[in-house]
């Protein structure tokens, strides 16, 4: 870590950034997919007397889970996008706790799940260094 220049680590974090707003994309056209395959699975059970509960179900979880995806992942941005400053220069500490004080809010209130992706992305943080 300490080979790394000032320069290189702010590279570093903006390429993270990039990779996670990349990322929000991804999903957030995932997510519209899952809305037409949950649209399209209700209209299969309709047009077939109220027998495909189990196609629609699985529709509406697979919507569900990418949509909560996109809610932790937008979240996280906005959280670490206001340590940025006018100039570009992200400010390192503060988004390393940030990401602590997230894990651990997410952890007291029992949201293992959300604390799972944001274990998942910190150390995506940590390891660009």
């Amino acid at each position: 870590m300490s080979d790394q220049t000032y320069i290189e680590k702010q590279e570093k974090v903006a390429q993270f950034i990039r990779y996670l707003e990349n990322e929000l994309k991804v999903l957030r056209k995932s997510q519209i997919a899952a809305g037409w395959g949950q649209r399209n699975a209700l209209y299969a059970h309709v047009n077939a007397d109220y027998t495909l509960q189990e196609k629609v179900l699985n529709s509406k979880g697979k919507w569900e889970h990418i949509t909560f995806q996109c809610n932790v992942l937008q979240g996280i941005l906005k959280l670490l996008l206001p340590h940025r400053d006018i100039y570009g220069i992200y400010n390192i500490s503060d988004m390393r706790r940030e990401f602590e004080e997230l894990l651990k809010l997410a952890e007291k209130k029992e949201e293992y799940e959300i604390a799972d992706l944001i274990h998942q992305y910190k150390i995506r943080f940590l390891n660009a260094f």
